[in-house]
């Protein structure tokens, strides 16, 4: 707070003004994990399940809900202050069993890492980072500032998935556009059942259309597909889950899909 007027202040807000500045994009980390203050931690975001937040989401992956063009949006849903999002899936979602956490941990990560702008990974968020429930650790000591490196091997999926999907960001130019005029043009995202997120993505690359589908809810939830497309990832597995033209997509789930030229 100073005596500086508001349109003069170098915020988010003022983003138009500051085209060569990117931001921590608070507005991300709060519709996606929920309030982050001690007194609402209890609260759930879109990946905890509030599927209330679903339209909410659609501008968060373009990247331009708030900004000239995506690299000025730095995505995160953790750093230094603030509970780790496992920590608050601690407080959110407390009646889910550990796999489904895990799930939800994969689910962050991946909008994180192929949202259009700039991705921000806290170090351990890949492997389910904690701190403990502690919110603002700049005062703590190792024993919670510390990375417990053992989390690697308990929470491998988390990791792995978390490896591809770096991967996948890197092999794929659709998920890097840097101006609006591509987003406009290449990037589309839809809401399916008031409750699912379908990113679908247009590229000159080996897949000319990836479809990213976000699940967070309990519900299990069918779509038509007009063309063959390769499932390039689910974290369930997708035995039975394709009937010719329609796929099923399972609770908590996050799927992949690409599609080649014809």
């Amino acid at each position: 707070p100073t005596a500086l007027e508001d349109l003069k202040k170098a915020t988010m807000d003022n983003a138009n003004q500051l085209p060569q500045i990117s931001f921590f994009n608070d507005q991300f980390r709060n519709i996606l994990r929920g309030p982050h203050d001690q007194d609402h931690l209890h609260e759930m975001g879109y990946l905890g399940g509030n599927t209330f937040l679903t339209d909410a989401c659609q501008n968060l992956l373009t990247g331009l809900s708030r900004f000239q063009h995506p690299n000025q949006s730095i995505n995160y849903l953790e750093c230094h202050d603030n509970c780790t999002l496992w920590d608050k899936f601690q407080y959110s979602n407390a009646h889910d069993s550990l796999t489904i956490r895990k799930k939800r941990q994969i689910l962050g990560n991946a909008f994180v890492i192929l949202s259009q702008g700039i991705p921000f990974l806290h170090a351990g968020q890949e492997f389910c980072r904690t701190k403990q429930g502690i919110s603002n650790t700049y005062r703590s000591l190792d024993d919670i500032n510390e990375i417990d490196w053992s989390w690697k091997d308990k929470n491998k999926e988390v990791f792995e998935a978390t490896q591809y999907l770096i991967q996948l960001r890197k092999k794929n130019m659709g998920l890097r556009y840097e101006t609006r005029e591509d987003i406009e043009r290449y990037v589309s995202v839809e809401t399916i059942d008031y409750r699912m997120l379908v990113y679908t993505i247009q590229q000159d690359e080996q897949y000319q259309e990836l479809k990213i589908i976000f699940n967070p809810s309990s519900e299990s939830i069918y779509i038509k597909l007009y063309a063959h497309y390769d499932i390039l990832y689910s974290i369930d597995s997708m035995d039975e889950q394709i009937a010719g033209d329609t796929i099923l997509v399972t609770p908590i789930n996050l799927l992949i899909l690409g599609k080649k030229e014809g």
